[in-house]
């Protein structure tokens, strides 16, 4: 059990020196293949702080009210299976086979501390208080902040340049967006 808390903690170590900028984000994870297999607990971490912002009720400031999200279970398990199997061929055509199992590691547990900073716009959302504008606020600039996040763990665990890194966001962003399309789409909150 004790290797288990290990691994949790060099894995949510690593994310958030590579949210800090640290130069050395990169050794904090376990990047063996025993690693990569427990990266794969991120999910099930994740996943409390994924019920929660998706049972959060906000209101639209038309009045409207409804849950900040809606997603299936089966969804959230295929939203995080999609991507590393994804990534395996794509490192294949930009040469990056020894790496992607870095990636992958430093991938899932990035996922973990983007579901903590995504109860920042949640709450905002949920607050009364909270006028349209601030709303949009937070949404852009956590939104720029988890990007250029994830081009950093792009970037320094694929060994690749920026433009490299770039296309590898894009192609989680376009796979999460798929997700959530198949999963209902993102409708507003009905009353």
């Amino acid at each position: 059990m004790q290797i288990i808390f290990e691994e949790i903690r060099r894995g949510f170590e690593g994310a958030l020196a590579f949210l800090l900028n640290k130069p050395d984000a990169a050794e904090r994870f376990d990047r063996s293949l025993t690693g990569f297999f427990y990266s794969f607990l991120a999910p099930l971490l994740a996943l409390p702080i994924h019920l929660i912002t998706s049972s959060v009720e906000i209101t639209l400031p038309d009045g409207t009210t409804g849950s900040a999200a809606d997603m299936d279970l089966g969804f959230y398990v295929l939203r995080w299976i999609t991507f590393p199997l994804l990534m395996l061929p794509l490192a294949i055509l930009i040469n990056r086979k020894a790496q992607v199992l870095s990636f992958i590691i430093g991938w899932n547990w990035s996922n973990l501390v983007i579901e903590l900073i995504s109860l920042v716009p949640v709450m905002v959302m949920a607050s009364a208080a909270a006028s349209l504008g601030l709303i949009q606020a937070v949404l852009l600039i956590v939104g720029l902040m988890l990007i250029l996040y994830r081009w950093r763990v792009a970037k320094q665990l694929l060994q690749v340049n920026g433009w490299t890194a770039s296309a590898m966001v894009l192609i989680d962003m376009a796979g999460t967006y798929l997700v959530i399309m198949a999963a209902g789409g993102l409708t507003p909150p009905t009353a």
